[in-house]
């Protein structure tokens, strides 16, 4: 490409150019300028190279260096000079006698990546492709260069030639995928947005990036869902675990209780033993106060006071026997009422036991829920 240009030779050098551009399937523009400004150009699918007939030449550009030096330059600029990456060959236009330099020449091509070049062709599908959709994108070092809305989901303030953001730059600063959670007060709903560096095919710089944002809005409700459901379900675990403790301190006490019931039951068998004592007594002394006032009738006057203190002891005998016979009415009825009482603690002994044994159960359920729920959030975190 490295030719010698006379200002004698320029129409011809117009023809081959017009022809040689329409060759490159990417495109490609041919420039023709004297020492200040832009006179004639030819392009082919290149629309992106906004260089016009009539504009100055750059300061310090490749044409300005040409004309300098009387050099041919070949030079690769960065999307940032010129809104695309562009191959530059430049030579000078000489004079017939080449005693001086007239102008430059410049032969440019794009210079795509190739994720960028076929951008238009894949990145629609793969958007419409994401369960909730997603916005495919390019950059260069410092705007976005392509950008791919889905159906399901698209940022309308992330457009063309806005500043990229953090994830991008991270990305091609540490030369590796770089991926970030932004939360809803960037976009307006919460996303994941991953970024990998895109590398020069030659040099291995890097020039660019290729990034996908995802809502994470389904995922979040299903992270939110989960924790929810694992302090509920920790509430729920923390009341059964009180709930089985009572049951155990109720069952405790029970069984305290229902002994207490037996030690009673032996006190009135004890009391009715002694009452059997009693009873006896009485009997032998209304014996006694009976042969004390058969002695007494014996002996007529002398004996009456005695007969006096007989009576008495006959008397304090019947009443004796009538005491114990309702105290052991009223033991018999304790008893029958402590009989009945044993028999409903042992039905409460008996259902606080199975009760017991339902909260484990319902334990062992809430703790196999409460890890379904962890699993629930790791699934959320990878969605």
């Amino acid at each position: 490409m490295e030719l010698k240009v006379h200002t004698s030779d320029l129409e011809i050098v117009k023809a081959f150019f017009t022809i040689l551009v329409s060759t490159y399937p990417e495109g490609a523009c041919f420039f023709l300028g004297d020492r200040e400004r832009v006179t004639f150009k030819v392009s082919h699918k290149f629309k992106e190279l906004q260089i016009e007939v009539g504009d100055r030449n750059r300061a310090g550009g490749i044409a300005e260096q040409v004309i300098k030096t009387g050099e041919f330059k070949k030079v690769k600029f960065d999307a940032s000079v010129y809104g695309v990456r562009v191959l530059f060959f430049c030579g000078p236009i000489w004079s017939d006698d080449e005693s001086m330099i007239e102008g430059a020449w410049a032969f440019a091509l794009p210079v795509r990546h190739p994720l960028a070049s076929s951008f238009r062709y894949y990145a629609p599908i793969v958007a419409d492709l994401l369960p909730e959709g997603g916005v495919l994108f390019i950059t260069d070092r410092e705007v976005y260069r392509h950008i791919q809305q889905s159906n399901k989901f698209s940022i309308p303030d992330l457009t063309l030639e806005t500043p990229i953001n953090e994830t991008s730059i991270q990305a091609m600063r540490q030369k590796k995928e770089v991926s970030m959670e932004l939360p809803e007060s960037v976009y307006g709903i919460p996303v994941a947005v991953t970024a990998r560096p895109m590398f020069d095919e030659e040099t291995s710089e890097v020039i660019a990036s290729f990034g996908l944002v995802l809502p994470r809005q389904l995922s979040n409700q299903m992270k939110q869902m989960a924790i929810q459901l694992n302090d509920g379900l920790g509430g729920v675990s923390a009341a059964m675990q009180e709930i089985s403790a009572t049951s155990a301190e109720i069952n405790h006490n029970q069984a305290s209780l229902h002994k207490e019931f037996e030690n009673v039951k032996k006190l009135t068998d004890d009391i009715n033993q002694v009452m059997g004592f009693i009873r006896e007594i009485a009997d032998q002394t209304n014996m006694l106060g009976l042969n004390a006032a058969i002695e007494a009738a014996r002996a007529g006057e002398a004996g009456r006071g005695f007969s006096v203190v007989a009576e008495e002891i006959r008397k304090l005998s019947e009443e004796s026997k009538r005491t114990v016979q309702k105290i052991k009415e009223l033991t018999s009825n304790i008893q029958s009422s402590i009989l009945q009482t044993a028999k409903s603690s042992e039905g409460v002994l008996q259902s606080v036991e199975e009760s017991a044994a339902a909260s484990e159960q319902v334990t062992a359920s809430i703790a196999e829920l409460v890890q379904l729920a962890e699993q629930l959030d790791n699934l959320a975190g990878k969605l």
